[in-house]
């Protein structure tokens, strides 16, 4: 038997397992990040949608067709003329004459 004291045994502390915990930390972290980010838009789309929704019931509110009142007027009182009424005359119309001399307008 050997006269040696028994060799003691160390924790190894190896950059995988301190960088594993490191990546949990982050991902934990990142994840929260998230799902906050994702909250607040959720927020945001509810308000928009009740804001378009409140929009969309007012401009309803305003197309509906409302009655107007029969607006009255002063009766319009029609004056006889002294003129004298138009006597019709038929037009002179501007007749073209070929050239064997015959006219193109019908004669009465």
């Amino acid at each position: 038997a050997s006269t040696l004291p028994l060799t003691e045994i160390e924790e190894i502390l190896l950059w995988t397992e301190l960088r594993s915990e490191e990546r949990h930390a982050y991902d934990e972290d990142r994840a929260e990040r998230e799902r906050i980010r994702e909250e607040v838009l959720a927020r945001k789309r509810q308000e928009e949608e009740r804001r378009e929704e409140e929009e969309i019931k007012r401009l309803r509110k305003l197309l509906v067709h409302k009655a107007q009142p029969v607006r009255h007027y002063k009766p319009t009182v029609i004056n006889p003329s002294d003129r004298p009424l138009t006597v019709p005359k038929t037009p002179k119309w501007n007749v073209r004459t070929r050239k064997l001399g015959l006219s193109i307008a019908p004669t009465h």
